[in-house]
């Protein structure tokens, strides 16, 4: 959007959310394409932006169930939906039901209950039956990243979420003076026996099983919040660089369809 031109249009509220001339730019823009790249800094207004499209996707018929709304932690996806729940008077828990973190729409979907999750405690046994020290393990609830005092478990990890090799993942980290290679790999085999024994599951797992069993259901309208925290990934595959390329190869392949903000 050209914000030069912004001036030379007559704006008028086409939103029940109060917006400001930029973001009734974008709202009118939408009347003729939907290929659209919306950036800004924070406190700029994007998610207001993002609840004014919602709003006037559910106006021309979508339902709530249909839009998916998808955030990189916790915190940002529950604030999103509990706006769009008080401006439009929905359910957060029966009508906002894709409004969460991608960890916790396949925790939903996959039917997964938090037995079933790898806990604090779970990793600490482990590492008292393999004669390791684990103090520390565990997934953020909030942004799902894994966090671990033991070196091991993060290049295991590490690994996993890069959809490396583990001993290229090693071998391609440098200062691991304490890390012997042969401990890597045994641990790593024994971890999933572990899980396997245990009936337990962690957030990579359900990425990976979620993925593998094409579980997501087809979504009229799509948002992807904070997308930005899927970079950073390097040249490497990823799960996030998988996003980003899908992201990119249906903007070229739905030009019509796809609004990124």
């Amino acid at each position: 959007i050209d914000l030069d031109d912004l001036e030379n249009h007559t704006f008028q509220p086409i939103s029940s959310v109060e917006t400001d001339p930029s973001q009734q730019g974008i709202l009118h823009s939408l009347e003729a394409t939907r290929n659209i790249l919306i950036q800004g800094p924070p406190g700029t207004g994007k998610t207001t932006t993002l609840l004014n499209l919602v709003d006037e996707f559910i106006k021309q018929g979508v339902r709530p169930k249909e839009i998916g709304y998808f955030s990189f932690t916790k915190k940002a996806a529950l604030e999103a939906a509990t706006r769009a729940s008080l401006k439009f008077g929905l359910s957060t828990d029966h009508d906002l039901i894709y409004f969460r973190t991608l960890h916790s729409f396949a925790f939903r979907t996959l039917g997964v209950t938090k037995d079933k999750m790898m806990s604090k405690e779970d990793y600490r046994e482990f590492g008292m039956r393999c004669n390791i020290p684990i103090k520390t393990a565990s997934y953020s609830d909030e942004d799902g990243i894994f966090n671990s005092d033991n070196e091991y478990l993060t290049i295991i990890n590490t690994a996993r979420v890069k959809k490396m090799d583990l001993m290229e993942c090693y071998d391609s980290r440098r200062n691991l003076l304490d890390i012997e290679r042969d401990t890597l790999f045994l641990l790593d085999q024994e971890l999933k026996r572990y899980k396997k024994e245990k009936g337990l599951r962690d957030f990579t797992d359900l990425l990976e099983e979620f993925i593998e069993r094409d579980m997501s259901p087809k979504f009229k309208v799509l948002f992807i919040d904070e997308a930005y925290s899927l970079g950073n990934t390097g040249d490497q595959d990823s799960y996030s660089k998988e996003c980003i390329d899908t992201l990119n190869l249906n903007l070229s392949e739905n030009r019509d369809f796809i609004c990124i903000i």
